[in-house]
């Protein structure tokens, strides 16, 4: 006798609030693949994720001059249900497949070369690995060059526009002799912002021989589809890399997942573009490194 599974599977459209919580890490990339539009989103819509597939390009939506897309990985979930099969009822594990277990969205833009460029929306559970080889075998593209933050630049966003809420900074003492031969020291707190009128803070302030590598904040923003101003812990280095950390967002008025996805990458970028400025990025041709040193 076939067990009956003991789970209803309905598809939810409630159109009401959605509480959506996710850490991002952010990245920019510059390739040698000339950027045309057309032929980006032709190629990529052909190579839409299949059920055989375990990651792949779920959506492809293509601007004048820009082309965005969404990926996700699927995988097995194992649940645990009630078996109603005989008189007596007992626990059975279940395994449910074709279950997205992770997103991640690409923005796709030329640069001033018109050398395609991506700004890459990555964590959790999609690695390197698996999108990388996704445009090696669906454009050809064997070269991702991260384009890195500028140093100068990012040591006046810690001490002058971020300085009243620092939680970690991450810096090379350069000349300070009480730090010896160290060449990386770290300032950190869980509980509250680092004081930046503390004696030895104002001591890395003084001394601009000291680079930041990397420091965390927070960053206010919203959007229409939020029910109000949202606080988020953002950490960003020098090497290109940022991180957003956000709260349980509250989407209101969305009309299904595929919308919360894309409505929440969308205020990602918001955010992104908000905080990083042209100024923050070094120059591609001064400061480059591959993707695969860090692989």
């Amino acid at each position: 006798m076939q067990c009956q599974t003991p789970f209803i599977f309905d598809l939810d459209s409630d159109s009401s609030d959605v509480d959506y919580s996710k850490a991002l890490s952010i990245t920019r990339y510059v390739t040698n693949y000339p950027f045309d539009v057309d032929e980006i989103n032709n190629k990529m819509s052909d190579k839409k994720i299949k059920i055989s597939d375990d990651f792949g390009c779920l959506n492809i939506k293509k601007n004048s001059d820009s082309v965005h897309t969404l990926f996700v990985k699927t995988g097995y979930k194992s649940l645990l249900g009630l078996n109603y099969e005989s008189d007596s009822v007992y626990l059975e594990k279940y395994k449910v497949s074709n279950v997205v277990v992770a997103t991640m969205h690409i923005d796709h833009f030329p640069d001033e070369d018109n050398n395609l460029n991506l700004l890459v929306f990555g964590g959790g559970q999609i690695s390197q690995d698996m999108w990388v080889n996704y445009y090696k075998k669906t454009l050809g593209i064997h070269n991702f060059n991260i384009v890195k933050f500028n140093e100068s630049q990012i040591r006046e966003m810690c001490f002058k526009k971020y300085s009243d809420v620092i939680y970690e900074m991450i810096f090379d003492p350069a000349s300070v002799d009480k730090f010896g031969k160290v060449d990386i020291a770290q300032y950190k707190t869980n509980k509250s912002k680092i004081d930046i009128d503390a004696e030895n803070i104002k001591e890395i302030v003084d001394n601009e021989e000291i680079k930041i590598i990397k420091f965390k904040s927070e960053y206010i923003s919203t959007c229409k589809y939020l029910d109000k101003s949202y606080p988020i812990k953002f950490t960003i280095n020098t090497s290109g890399k940022m991180k957003l950390d956000f709260p349980s967002l509250s989407f209101t008025n969305v009309e299904n997942a595929y919308d919360v996805e894309n409505l929440f990458y969308s205020f990602a970028r918001k955010v992104y573009n908000e905080i990083i400025s042209d100024e923050l990025y070094e120059s591609v041709e001064q400061k480059q490194q591959t993707l695969f040193e860090f692989m």
